[in-house]
């Protein structure tokens, strides 16, 4: 009798790993091998990182487990450093979960399974992957967007023995720094926050070093984000969190001033916000916005006038102009991308990183 494809398998036994031993591939955290924490900013930062810095730095937005095995389960053990917060605009899957892709070793990374578990827990083991018989694949697992991770392991069967993921594309890292869209608020799950769709889709390591509510630009910051080594490019994008355009004409220059004193040559890309769609209503907001964007083309000019070859400006309007805005019947995806009108859904992340790969591809980095 054919078997029922819904019929649930049966749990196997497996074997846990750590993540951080060969040859598993930990990625997205710069300091991890001097400072030993699931942590996106160093633990002990050249000058004291503002409070609210310091909150969103404890976090692993951005941070992957890279591995190849041939096994027919992936579980998850994890342990939170504290109880996952509850945003109205955040899932709780994106907060304190993880994600996995997997791949039959061509780089067609597909999604495959999340971590379920109840919001309340700090302690929790998933099933992410569950299937009848072993596959030789590539794993990425993402790490959640804000809670505190303090242990993970990764179960697989009993006989398993993991092999080292496929090399990345370059050693050369991209780097980000940015406010709360550029930290991934608010993918529905990890593995769609826009550093992560770029990771997978260009086979690059990237740092996320976005902040929530927390991107001013300080120099102190900035002395923390130069410390990252091996960088093809920083993009900047804290428009969300500077409150007007005097504000980003002000802090904008010292940071990549004091960024530049260490990285001299380093491609700087400062990109402005994409289009927003209460803008269509709200002339104010359409006003400020634009605003916001002359003081980014200012500054990258006036970088530019004084002999700085490696610093351009990208414009967020662009990530959903052509054909990317036809959605269906004259709907534009760009006005369908947000979860609040600001911070970008998994649609506004697809449409953002489609952008951003464009001009990344275009500097042949």
């Amino acid at each position: 009798m054919e078997k029922n494809l819904f019929e649930k398998i049966a749990e196997k036994p497996c074997k846990w790993f750590s993540p951080d031993a060969e040859p598993f591939k930990l990625s997205g955290f710069a300091f991890y091998e001097k400072d030993g924490v699931y942590r996106r900013y160093p633990l002990n930062p050249p000058e004291e990182l503002p409070v609210k810095v310091e909150d969103n730095a404890r976090g692993s937005s951005g941070g992957q487990i890279r591995f190849s095995a041939e096994t027919s389960q992936l579980r998850l053990r994890v342990k939170l450093r504290e109880t996952p917060l509850h945003g109205y605009h955040i899932t709780t899957l994106a907060e304190a979960g993880f994600d996995v892709y997997a791949a039959k070793g061509d780089g067609n990374y597909v999604f495959c399974g999340v971590t379920k578990f109840e919001p309340t827990e700090t302690e929790y083991e998933a099933t992410l992957i569950q299937l009848e018989e072993a596959q030789k694949l590539d794993f990425i697992i993402n790490f959640p967007l804000r809670t505190p991770v303090e242990s993970m392991f990764v179960g697989l069967d009993e006989d398993c023995v993991p092999t080292a993921p496929p090399p990345f594309e370059s050693d050369k890292r991209i780097l980000i720094y940015g406010a709360s869209i550029m930290h991934g608020f608010c993918a529905s799950r990890p593995g769609m926050i826009m550093p992560n769709i770029i990771s997978r889709r260009l086979n690059r390591e990237v740092i996320n070093m976005g902040v929530n509510g927390s991107a001013l630009c300080e120099t102190s910051v900035a002395k923390s984000v130069r410390m990252v080594d091996d960088v093809a490019l920083l993009i900047i994008n804290t428009e969300g969190n500077c409150p007007d355009d005097k504000f980003i004409s002000e802090h904008l220059p010292e940071f990549i001033e004091t960024y530049r004193e260490a990285h001299p040559e380093t491609p700087i890309a400062v990109m402005s916000f994409m289009r927003e769609s209460r803008e269509y209503i709200d002339d104010v907001a359409r006003r400020r916005r634009l605003a916001k964007k002359e003081a980014q083309i200012k500054t990258v000019e006036s970088f530019k006038a004084s002999g700085d070859k490696n610093i351009y400006f990208w414009d967020g309007e662009d990530f959903t102009a052509g054909y990317e805005d036809i959605a269906f019947e004259g709907h534009l995806a760009g006005n369908e991308c947000t979860t609040d009108t600001q911070h970008k859904s998994d649609l506004g992340f697809w449409l953002m990183a489609n952008g951003v790969m464009r001009r990344i591809k275009e500097m042949n980095i």
